[in-house]
């Protein structure tokens, strides 16, 4: 009996284990090659950005900003304000 085995579709031969690559706040790194299938294992983080942060919290804290003062998340737009400033001071200017 005979056992069919295709080609991987990706030439593995032109391809590095190692390669990283960042892009958009996500790093991928090539760390496994099948060299029989083709099937490649990554490893995938993401990267956060104090600046995206901060541009998020300054919107909600503006989306906040007109709530009633009797309001109970008057308290949540407190925080969002205090984290806000926080994540300012990481910002390298």
């Amino acid at each position: 009996m005979t056992i069919l085995q295709e080609e991987p579709y990706v030439d593995v031969s032109k391809t590095n284990i190692g390669k990283t690559t960042t892009d958009s706040g996500i790093t991928t790194k090539l760390t496994d090659i099948d060299p029989s299938t083709g099937k490649m294992g990554w490893d995938v983080s993401y990267d956060v950005d104090p600046k995206e942060v901060y541009e998020k919290l300054s919107d909600l804290y503006k989306f906040l900003a007109n709530i009633n003062p009797d309001s109970p998340l008057i308290v949540i737009r407190d925080q969002v304000k205090k984290l806000r400033n926080k994540t300012s001071r990481l910002i390298v200017k």
